[in-house]
């Protein structure tokens, strides 16, 4: 975002650049730093300017610290309005491990499909589909070890959501803006006991 202010502000004069640096209701914060940067490059690193990128650099520092949790992979020098927006990989893992493979491959395949990967988004909720379809075969057939193997197939999901998914598909150094996801995952828990309550009743009038 920056470059692009400083390429369109290369043939401004210096008194329209220090009128950018100096006005704040009026540019942002990214407008000014470029007005500023190229005032440097033409003027060099006179007090006047050293100490007005000293305030940007602070401003800079407190927007960072009010705004982190906000942003993953990045900070606010490196995103923007263009950014994706995802679910941090963080609320993608514990909810996988917590919860269900399901769950994390629902969040899972938002992220990947607000980035146009919608083959991989629809593999990410396969594997989550199929995880939860065998979560409830070994319930049925195998209930005295269920809870531990259920555990071992979130891990498992944790693995290939982080290592596969998250990894080469997004990328651990992506920059972007966290999505909330509270309400996301109360309603993907919903769905699914809504879901588990039908087939339970239907299952039994089949039985009975």
């Amino acid at each position: 975002m920056k470059d692009f202010f400083i390429r369109t502000y290369r043939n401004k004069t210096d008194l329209e650049l220090e009128t950018i640096v100096n006005s704040t209701s009026k540019y942002e914060a990214v407008a000014r730093e470029a007005a500023l940067e190229i005032l440097i490059e033409r003027k060099g690193n006179s007090v006047e300017l050293v100490e007005k990128a000293e305030i940007f650099e602070e401003e800079k520092r407190r927007l960072i610290a009010k705004n982190a949790k906000d942003f993953g992979n990045g900070d606010i020098n490196t995103i923007d309005e263009f950014s994706p927006h995802f679910y941090s990989e963080t609320v993608v893992l514990v909810s996988t491990v917590l919860l269900s493979s399901l769950v994390g491959g629902v969040l899972m395949y938002f992220n990947l499909l607000s980035i146009n990967k919608k083959k991989e988004a629809s593999w990410a909720l396969v594997f989550g589909i199929l995880s939860l379809a065998l979560s409830i075969l070994l319930n049925l057939f195998l209930p005295d070890q269920f809870s531990p193997l259920a555990y071992l197939i979130n891990f498992l999901g944790m693995g290939i959501y982080s290592g596969y998914f998250w990894k080469v598909h997004i990328g651990k150094e992506t920059a972007y803006i966290r999505k909330p996801w509270f309400l996301t995952v109360l309603t993907i828990v919903l769905a699914m006991v809504a879901f588990g309550f039908i087939a339970g009743i239907v299952l039994a009038m089949f039985i009975g």
